[in-house]
C-alpha cells in the first residue's frame, strides 16, 4: 500500500526520483539511460532524462483505455468493444487498470475463454437437464430407453406408409399432371432458397479461395466497416490470404451470425462481384434446413 502511494504521488506531482532511490515499479532503457517504469493505469508521456530516471507519466482515459501493468508503453490500450450484433454484452467496465470483460447477453452462450460471437441455447422438448450459461450450452433430458424403442418402432411405421403414399402420389401426379407442371414452372421460375440466417463461418476457407484481399476490402468499405480495421488486418497477416481471412471473419462478427450471409451477397452483387455472389450462394446454400 506504501508503495502504491509513493508512486502515485511522484507521478501526479512529478517529483524527482534522486539516484539513491530505486524505481518502485521497475525500470527500462530507452536511448541508453535507465528509466522508471510508469504505474499501471498511466502510460509514459515523455521519456526520463539524464538527470532525473523518473519520466512523466499521464494517466488513461477512463472506459476508454487502460494499462494493466507497470509499463513503458507511450499509449494505452484501447478497452475491448463487446459487439451486440455478435450476442455479447459487457460483465465488467473498463477501467484504466483493467479491460472490459465480455459475456452472452441472457439466452446464448459461447464454449471457450475469448468469446468472439455467441450462439442461441438449446430449447428442450422434455426438460432441461442442465440450464443453459454463457459458458455452456443447455443440457436436456433424454427418453428412456423403452419410450425411445418404441418411438422409433412408431416412427419407422409411419416412414414405410409416408414413403409409399408418396410414391404412389408420384406415379399419378406424373401421369396425369406432368405436362401441365412443365408449363406452369415455365412460367415460375424457381426460387432461391433465402440466405439469411446462415453461420458462414462453417465456409470461411472456401470464401477466401473465392475472395481477393481487394473483394474483401470492397465489402468491409460499402458496409461501413471502420478504415482503421481493416488497414489493421493487413498489418498483422504477413499474406494475402491470411488477411483477407482475418478481415473476412471480423466483418461477419461485425454483421452478425444472422444477417452476415445474407449481406455478404447483396454486398458483392453492388459491387459489381456478380459471379462470385453466385459461386458463394451455390456454396452456402445447400446447407440451409429445410
Amino acid at each position: 500500500m506504501f508503495k502504491s502511494v509513493i508512486v502515485c504521488v511522484l507521478v501526479v506531482f512529478g517529483l524527482p526520483l534522486g539516484q539513491s532511490l530505486s524505481c518502485l515499479s521497475g525500470n527500462y532503457s530507452h536511448d541508453g539511460k535507465t528509466c522508471c517504469l510508469c504505474p499501471k493505469g498511466y502510460f509514459v508521456y515523455s521519456h526520463c532524462d539524464t538527470a532525473n530516471p523518473q519520466p512523466k507519466c499521464d494517466h488513461c482515459q477512463t472506459g476508454s483505455s487502460y494499462t494493466a501493468e507497470a509499463n513503458s508503453q507511450e499509449k494505452c490500450e484501447q478497452c475491448t468493444v463487446c459487439n451486440s450484433k455478435a450476442n455479447l454484452e459487457e460483465e465488467r467496465h473498463c477501467t484504466t487498470t483493467s479491460d472490459v470483460i465480455c459475456t452472452c447477453k441472457k439466452g446464448y452462450f459461447c464454449e471457450g475463454e475469448h468469446c468472439k460471437a455467441c450462439h442461441q441455447c438449446e430449447e428442450c422438448e422434455l426438460g432441461e437437464e442442465e440450464p443453459c450459461t454463457p459458458r455452456n450450452n443447455t443440457v436436456c433430458k433424454k427418453h428412456s430407453g423403452a419410450k425411445d424403442t418404441a418411438g422409433i418402432a412408431i416412427g419407422a411405421a409411419v416412414a414405410v406408409v409416408v414413403v409409399v403414399a408418396l410414391i404412389c402420389g408420384a406415379l399419378w401426379w406424373k401421369k396425369k399432371f406432368c405436362f401441365a407442371q412443365r408449363l406452369a414452372a415455365a412460367d415460375h421460375p424457381e426460387q432461391k432458397i433465402p440466405l439469411k440466417g446462415i453461420d458462414l463461418k462453417q465456409f470461411i476457407g472456401d470464401i477466401v479461395d473465392l475472395l481477393s484481399w481487394s473483394d474483401m476490402v470492397k465489402v468491409a468499405d460499402r458496409t461501413g466497416m471502420d478504415n482503421v480495421q481493416v488497414v489493421r488486418h493487413k498489418h498483422d497477416n504477413p499474406t494475402a490470404e491470411e488477411q483477407t481471412r482475418s478481415l473476412l471473419i471480423a466483418w461477419i462478427e461485425l454483421q452478425g451470425l444472422d444477417q452476415a450471409s445474407e449481406t455478404l451477397c447483396q454486398t458483392l452483387r453492388k459491387c459489381n462481384l456478380n459471379q462470385k455472389a453466385d459461386k458463394i450462394e451455390r456454396l452456402i446454400s445447400p446447407k440451409v434446413d429445410v
